[in-house]
């Protein structure tokens, strides 16, 4: 391995740290992005309601 000498100056460390804050949301967004079709999918095939989804809409005042 090659010992490398790197300057960190204060406006490099902010750049590298906004850019792993970034990068983290991007990978979440993401990720949120295709589990939440799947999540949708086993939701509807396990049939998963809340109790208050029995309420008719001709039940709420208008």
């Amino acid at each position: 391995m090659v010992e490398m000498n790197i300057y960190m100056v204060r406006g490099t460390k902010l750049f590298a740290g906004f850019y792993s804050l970034f990068a983290g949301l991007v990978f979440v967004s993401i990720i949120g992005i295709i589990v939440l079709p799947i999540a949708h999918r086993l939701l509807h095939l396990l049939h998963l309601e809340s109790k208050q989804s029995n309420l008719s809409y001709s039940a709420l005042p208008s």
